[in-house]
């Protein structure tokens, strides 16, 4: 989808070093014919398991047009649970990984990421690993957990666009290695013509991300969820990065 809205998001100088594009975010808004468009505004955070006290959340009538089209197609995204699924693992050598993952996800193909698993029935709800090589020996050479944090959301999220970082937090391996774990949301607008279809112009995207560097390469693991979403899904969704293993 080359326009000029895509090229603005062209990774500049000095970032993370995530991929070539400047936002991983857009693979996985691409790879569901997504496209950000229009301009910025300011809008409050919809509620979610972590929101600070005083946050306002988005008119109820953005969240009652997803609870109707969620009805009509036999979902219903403000259930309590969903029931227990069974999981797949994903292991490759070459790239020296292995994790676990919800076996209701579909691998497809990806320009920006090396593994991508979606949901086909929830356009925004997705898991993602990139794995690039580094010049730099770990993490520390960036900083302390919540200045990964912010490097990574200024590489993966379109310009402009309202955020918030939760979580960032430094954790070690078995064998010693940190890595960090990097909790983030943030708001922007569905292309008009899916737009139209689902009744609403703008989406609020949960996300979680595990970033490592380790022998010359920097790995990113990223799990998306839509936020109302958020607390249905995200034990399943983060059992990946909760078994997240370098091998």
């Amino acid at each position: 989808m080359p326009n000029k809205a895509l090229l603005r998001l062209e990774r500049s100088k000095g970032r993370l070093g995530f991929g070539r594009s400047r936002m991983l975010a857009l693979a996985v808004l691409a790879s569901m014919t997504l496209i950000f468009v229009g301009s910025h505004h300011a809008f409050g955070f919809v509620s979610g398991p972590n929101s600070k006290d005083g946050q306002t959340g988005v008119p109820s009538t953005a969240l009652e047009s997803r609870r109707s089209l969620l009805v009509s197609t036999g979902l219903v995204a403000t259930a309590p649970a969903l029931p227990a699924q069974a999981d797949e693992t994903y292991k490759d050598n070459g790239l020296g990984v292995q994790f676990r993952y919800p076996n209701g996800l579909q691998k497809s193909n990806n320009k920006v990421f090396n593994v991508f698993f979606r949901d086909i029935v929830e356009p925004l709800e997705s898991l993602g690993l990139k794995v690039t090589p580094t010049k730099r020996k770990s993490l520390e050479e960036i900083g302390d957990a919540m200045a990964v944090g912010k490097k990574l959301v200024a590489d993966t999220i379109p310009t402009g666009a309202p955020n918030e970082i939760i979580t960032a937090k430094s954790k070690e391996d078995a064998l010693g290695r940190r890595y960090d774990i990097i909790e983030f949301r943030y708001q922007w607008y569905f292309e008009e013509e899916l737009a139209r279809q689902l009744g609403r112009q703008r989406f609020q995207l949960h996300q979680k991300a595990l970033i490592q560097i380790y022998n010359k390469k920097q790995y990113l693991l990223l799990v998306s969820i839509e936020e109302p979403r958020w607390e249905i899904k995200s034990d399943q969704m983060l059992q990946a990065i909760d078994t997240w293993k370098l091998i």
